[in-house]
């Protein structure tokens, strides 16, 4: 891998041989940070939320059972 930085953005090159599944994990994880980079949210806040989500989530995973 190699990780390269310019004035305006970084550039991240990955062997084709990488599992796209979690390459693409990765882009989704990039993505947020960018998506967030501008906001200050209590992290109480983001763990209730979080919570949320993973109970929603659980019952759906359960009812595709």
């Amino acid at each position: 891998m190699v990780i390269e930085r310019n004035a305006k953005e970084f550039i991240i090159r990955m062997p084709v041989v990488s599992q796209i599944e979690r390459v693409q994990e990765l882009v989704d994880y990039f993505r947020y940070i960018e998506l967030t980079s501008g906001y200050n949210v209590p992290q109480d806040e983001v763990d209730a939320f979080a919570k949320e989500i993973n109970k929603n989530w659980l019952n759906v995973y359960e009812n595709r059972s």
